[in-house]
Protein backbone atom coordinates (compact mmCIF):
# COMPACT_ATOMS: atom_id res chain seq x y z
CA UNK A 1 0.00 0.00 0.00
CA UNK A 2 0.61 3.88 -0.08
CA UNK A 3 1.28 4.58 3.91
CA UNK A 4 4.97 2.59 4.00
CA UNK A 5 5.88 4.35 1.20
CA UNK A 6 7.81 7.90 1.15
CA UNK A 7 8.99 10.07 -1.46
CA UNK A 8 12.74 9.30 -0.04
CA UNK A 9 11.89 5.81 -0.45
CA UNK A 10 10.61 5.94 -3.91
CA UNK A 11 13.30 7.87 -4.86
CA UNK A 12 15.69 5.05 -4.49
CA UNK A 13 13.53 2.82 -6.36
CA UNK A 14 14.81 1.63 -9.52
CA UNK A 15 13.28 3.63 -12.53
CA UNK A 16 11.04 -0.01 -13.90
CA UNK A 17 10.43 -0.97 -9.99
CA UNK A 18 9.03 2.05 -9.69
CA UNK A 19 6.69 2.63 -12.96
CA UNK A 20 5.65 -1.19 -11.92
CA UNK A 21 4.52 0.62 -8.53
CA UNK A 22 2.43 3.40 -9.58
CA UNK A 23 1.07 1.23 -12.27
CA UNK A 24 -0.27 -1.32 -9.40
CA UNK A 25 -1.32 2.04 -7.31
CA UNK A 26 -3.31 2.73 -9.77
CA UNK A 27 -4.89 -0.65 -11.20
CA UNK A 28 -3.55 0.18 -14.30
CA UNK A 29 -1.38 -1.68 -17.08
CA UNK A 30 2.05 -1.73 -18.12
CA UNK A 31 2.93 -0.84 -21.84
CA UNK A 32 4.31 -4.18 -23.17
CA UNK A 33 7.81 -2.31 -24.74
CA UNK A 34 9.85 -0.99 -21.75
CA UNK A 35 12.31 1.28 -24.07
CA UNK A 36 11.39 3.16 -26.83
CA UNK A 37 7.71 3.46 -25.99
CA UNK A 38 7.62 6.95 -26.96
CA UNK A 39 6.82 8.37 -23.70
CA UNK A 40 3.89 6.22 -22.60
CA UNK A 41 4.68 4.02 -19.61
CA UNK A 42 1.53 2.34 -19.43
CA UNK A 43 -2.34 2.75 -19.16
CA UNK A 44 -4.87 4.01 -16.25
CA UNK A 45 -8.67 1.56 -15.65
CA UNK A 46 -9.78 4.04 -18.51
CA UNK A 47 -7.16 3.56 -21.02
CA UNK A 48 -5.33 6.97 -20.44
CA UNK A 49 -2.09 6.94 -21.33
CA UNK A 50 0.58 7.48 -19.22
CA UNK A 51 4.16 8.80 -18.42
CA UNK A 52 6.39 7.54 -14.87
CA UNK A 53 9.96 9.54 -13.82
CA UNK A 54 11.40 8.94 -10.93
CA UNK A 55 13.92 11.31 -11.19
CA UNK A 56 15.11 13.69 -9.01
CA UNK A 57 14.83 16.67 -11.19
CA UNK A 58 11.79 18.32 -12.14
CA UNK A 59 10.30 16.65 -15.61
CA UNK A 60 10.19 19.77 -17.90
CA UNK A 61 9.07 21.18 -21.44
CA UNK A 62 10.50 18.88 -23.41
CA UNK A 63 9.00 15.65 -21.61
CA UNK A 64 5.48 17.34 -22.09
CA UNK A 65 6.15 18.05 -25.77
CA UNK A 66 7.19 14.07 -25.97
CA UNK A 67 3.98 12.91 -24.17
CA UNK A 68 1.54 15.67 -26.44
CA UNK A 69 3.07 13.79 -29.36
CA UNK A 70 2.81 10.05 -28.25
CA UNK A 71 -1.03 11.33 -27.12
CA UNK A 72 -1.22 12.56 -30.70
CA UNK A 73 -0.17 9.22 -31.80
CA UNK A 74 -2.71 7.51 -29.91
CA UNK A 75 -5.56 10.15 -30.94
CA UNK A 76 -5.80 10.21 -27.21
CA UNK A 77 -6.96 13.52 -25.32
CA UNK A 78 -6.16 13.05 -21.66
CA UNK A 79 -3.37 11.43 -20.35
CA UNK A 80 -1.29 12.05 -16.94
CA UNK A 81 2.51 12.15 -15.97
CA UNK A 82 3.51 11.12 -12.67
CA UNK A 83 7.07 12.53 -11.15
CA UNK A 84 8.75 13.58 -8.38
CA UNK A 85 7.64 17.26 -9.36
CA UNK A 86 7.23 19.36 -12.50
CA UNK A 87 8.84 23.01 -14.03
CA UNK A 88 7.06 25.83 -14.30
CA UNK A 89 7.49 25.40 -18.21
CA UNK A 90 6.00 22.31 -17.72
CA UNK A 91 2.51 23.53 -16.36
CA UNK A 92 2.61 26.28 -19.13
CA UNK A 93 3.08 23.89 -21.42
CA UNK A 94 0.05 21.64 -20.06
CA UNK A 95 -1.71 24.92 -20.05
CA UNK A 96 -1.12 25.91 -23.68
CA UNK A 97 -2.04 22.08 -24.67
CA UNK A 98 -5.64 22.36 -23.04
CA UNK A 99 -6.03 25.69 -24.45
CA UNK A 100 -5.23 25.38 -28.15
CA UNK A 101 -5.33 21.71 -28.66
CA UNK A 102 -7.46 19.75 -26.33
CA UNK A 103 -5.29 18.19 -24.97
CA UNK A 104 -5.48 17.51 -21.36
CA UNK A 105 -2.57 16.02 -19.36
CA UNK A 106 -2.48 15.67 -15.46
CA UNK A 107 0.55 16.53 -13.69
CA UNK A 108 0.59 14.14 -10.61
CA UNK A 109 3.81 14.64 -8.32
CA UNK A 110 4.63 12.03 -5.97
CA UNK A 111 3.55 13.97 -2.84
CA UNK A 112 -0.43 14.52 -4.50
CA UNK A 113 0.26 11.08 -5.00
CA UNK A 114 0.79 9.74 -0.92
CA UNK A 115 -2.06 12.25 0.18
CA UNK A 116 -5.32 11.83 0.04
CA UNK A 117 -5.84 14.41 -2.72
CA UNK A 118 -5.59 11.37 -4.95
CA UNK A 119 -7.91 9.19 -3.13
CA UNK A 120 -8.83 7.88 -6.60
CA UNK A 121 -5.78 6.35 -7.37
CA UNK A 122 -5.46 4.01 -4.45
CA UNK A 123 -5.85 0.39 -4.89
CA UNK A 124 -9.19 -0.56 -3.28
Amino acid sequence: GLTEKTIAHLRKMKWDDFEDWVIKEINGRAQKRRSGDFGIDGYTEKDEPIQIKNWGKKVGRPEIFNFETALRKEKAKNGKIFAMGFSPQAKEEVARAKREEDLFIDLVTMEDFLTDKYVKFRSR
